[in-house]
């Protein structure tokens, strides 16, 4: 368990399904909904994604908790279960902190083929570039969303195009 004062993640083992999964808590609290609305354009930062802008208020959540111990657990429950495969989650807020987690753990384990990611009710996370770059690093990847959720709808589309798009199906 990772957590800072307002946002949660969890790294466990799943026997019946031979899998490390990742899962992420969505919005509860104010400060989460102050993160969400932080859709300042910001730099990914991964070299091989140097046009990719995400949303910022997203960013500085997933780079909190990999600062406390996030990526540490993951890399240590997939130590223990080396041929498992590992699959992020998470819902709202919790969905695309999966999504950037999920990629990050990619670009550092590029040779673990099965690495799976989930989400309820995501958001946007990034622009085109980081959306291309995400789908080919994390091809196995389901958005499920409801049409009348609004969240799955932001940050809104601007006038003319869009400054962040939806990556996965």
């Amino acid at each position: 368990m990772v957590k800072t004062p307002t946002l949660f993640a969890m790294v466990g083992y799943d026997t019946t399904i031979d899998a490390v999964v990742v899962a992420f808590m969505g919005s509860n609290s104010t400060s989460n909904f102050i993160l969400d609305a932080v859709i300042i354009p910001s730099i990914y930062g991964a070299k091989s994604c140097l046009f990719c802008p995400v949303h910022l208020g997203f960013r500085n959540g997933i780079v909190s908790l990999n600062t406390l111990g996030l990526k540490k657990a993951i890399s240590e429950s997939v130590k223990q279960h080396p041929s498992s495969k590992i699959i992020f989650t998470g819902h709202s807020l919790g969905g695309a902190l999966a999504n950037l987690a999920a990629v990050q753990y990619v670009e550092k384990h590029p040779d673990h083929k099965d690495v799976r990611l989930y989400t309820l009710g995501q958001p946007r996370v990034g622009g085109a570039g980081y959306a291309k770059y995400h789908e080919s690093k994390v091809p196995h990847y389901f958005r499920l969303v409801h049409a009348k959720d609004l969240v799955p709808h932001k940050p809104a589309l601007l006038k003319g195009g869009a400054l962040f798009i939806h990556t996965g199906t």
